[in-house]
C-alpha cells in the first residue's frame, strides 16, 4: 500500500509537470508571436467625439487633421493616426461584402469580415509594411465612394485567382443597390484580433471615425507625452475628455497576462507536487531500510558488497518511479487533449513537454531514492546482528 500510495504520488507529479510544460511551450510560443508591427514607443489614447455635435464627416475630418497637426507638432512625436480600434483587439464593425466578377453566394451566405477605418498615416505609424500599391492618402477620405486596403489573409482567401489591386468589393450586398469600392493596396497581416488569434482577413477604409484611438509614435517614453496630448486636445475643444492613455507595449503584456498567470501558477504547483512526490518516495524506501536493517546486517555479515544492498534499494525506488511516470504519463496525455482549446501552437500530446516531465520526475526520483540506498549500504553489520 504504501509503495502504490508513493507511485500514485509520482503519477499526479507527472501529470501536473506535463502540463506545466504544455502551457510554459505555448506562452513561450506566444511570446514569440509578432504581432505585425511596432510596439515599442507607440502611445494609444481613446477621444469619443459626441454624435450631436460632429454630426458630418467634414466636422469629423476638421477636428481630426487639426488633431494629428497638432500632435506632430509636439517635440518628440514622429508619427500620429487616428483608427476606430483598438490594436490587438477585435474590431466591432463588421461587414458583408462580395467580390465583382466572383459568383455570387446564396443570400444570407455573404462572408463577413472586420473592417477597420483608419487614417492616411495609420499604415506608417504602426510600421505595418505595404505589399502592392499604394497606402492610403487624404483624397480617399474625401472620396464619396471610398477606396479599400486589404490584409495579406484577406487577398489569399477572397482574392487568391485575380489581381487584388483592381478588384472591387461589392458593398451593401443587403440592399437593392450594392456599391463597388475599388481595392488600391495590400498590407502585411496584423494581428489585430490578439496574439493568441489567428490572422483575419481585414478591410481598412480610410476616414476618421467618432470613436477615436489616437495613436502616436514617439523617440521618448510615450507616458511622458500625455500632458501635452490633452492640451492638444483641449485645444481644439476644451469640453472633449482624453481618456484610456496606454502603452502598445502594456496591452501587448496585457494580452498575455492570463497565458502567463496560468503557466506560473501550474509550475509551481508542478514542481510542489514534484517535491511531494519525492518525499513520498524516500519516505517509503527510508522507513524500508529502518525495517529490513537486521536483513540487510545478515545479507553483509554472510558476504554480500555494500554495492549489491545499495543496488537493491536502487531497483525498488527505480520500480515505484517507472510505474509512477508510466501511468502518469498515460493520464497526463489524457488531460492535454482537454487543454487543446486553450493551447497556443502547441500539441495536446507535445513530446518535448513530455521529456521535460519525465526528466524532472526521473532526477527528483533518483534524488529521493539515493539517500536511503546509500543509507542501507553503510549498516554495521555487527550493530545489526547484536539485537540478535
Amino acid at each position: 500500500m504504501r509503495s502504490l500510495l508513493a507511485a500514485g504520488e509520482m503519477a499526479l507529479a507527472v501529470v501536473v509537470l506535463f502540463t506545466a510544460a504544455l502551457l510554459l511551450r505555448s506562452l513561450q510560443k506566444l511570446l514569440a508571436v509578432d504581432p505585425g508591427f511596432r510596439t515599442d514607443h507607440l502611445l494609444a489614447v481613446r477621444i469619443d467625439l459626441p454624435n450631436n455635435i460632429y454630426a458630418t464627416s467634414q466636422q469629423l475630418e476638421a477636428f481630426s487633421m487639426g488633431l494629428l497637426e497638432r500632435i506632430e507638432r509636439i517635440p518628440g512625436v514622429t508619427s500620429a493616426a487616428i483608427t476606430n480600434a483598438l490594436p490587438l483587439t477585435p474590431s466591432r464593425s463588421l461587414t458583408r461584402f462580395a467580390v465583382e466578377g466572383a459568383p455570387s453566394p446564396d443570400p444570407g451566405n455573404f462572408p463577413v469580415t472586420q473592417i477597420r477605418n483608419v487614417s492616411p498615416s495609420y499604415f506608417r505609424t504602426l510600421g505595418i509594411g505595404l505589399r502592392a500599391r499604394r497606402s492610403f492618402e487624404q483624397k480617399d477620405v474625401d472620396d464619396p465612394i471610398g477606396t479599400f486596403i486589404v490584409n495579406e489573409a484577406f487577398a489569399r482567401r477572397y482574392l487568391a485567382a485575380r489581381d487584388p489591386v483592381g478588384s472591387r468589393l461589392m458593398m451593401d450586398v443587403v440592399t437593392p443597390h450594392p456599391i463597388a469600392v475599388p481595392i488600391v493596396g495590400v498590407v502585411n497581416n496584423a494581428k489585430d484580433l490578439g496574439v493568441d488569434a489567428g490572422t483575419e482577413p481585414v478591410i481598412y477604409t480610410a476616414g476618421y471615425p467618432h470613436g477615436q484611438i489616437l495613436l502616436v509614435r514617439t523617440s521618448l517614453a510615450p507616458l511622458a507625452i500625455a500632458p501635452a496630448i490633452r492640451q492638444a486636445v483641449s485645444s481644439l475643444d476644451r469640453n472633449l475628455a482624453v481618456s484610456d492613455l496606454k502603452t502598445m507595449d502594456g496591452v501587448l503584456s496585457g494580452s498575455l497576462a492570463r497565458p502567463r498567470l496560468s503557466a506560473l501558477v501550474i509550475g509551481f504547483f508542478a514542481f510542489l507536487s514534484a517535491g511531494l512526490a519525492a518525499i513520498g518516495v524516500y519516505g517509503v524506501l527510508a522507513f524500508v531500510v529502518t525495517q529490513r536493517t537486521r536483513e540487510i546486517g545478515v545479507r553483509l555479515a554472510l558476504g554480500a558488497q555494500r554495492s549489491q544492498v545499495r543496488s537493491l534499494f536502487l531497483k525498488q525506488g527505480a520500480m515505484l518511479i517507472l510505474a509512477g511516470g508510466t501511468g502518469g504519463l498515460a493520464a497526463a496525455l489524457v488531460v492535454g487533449r482537454l487543454l487543446g482549446a486553450i493551447l497556443f501552437q502547441t500539441a495536446p500530446a507535445d513530446p518535448v513537454s513530455a521529456i521535460v516531465a519525465v526528466a524532472i520526475l526521473g532526477v527528483v526520483g533518483i534524488a529521493a531514492i539515493c539517500i536511503p540506498a546509500q543509507r542501507a549500504s553503510r549498516v554495521d553489520p555487527m550493530a545489526a546482528l547484536r539485537a540478535e
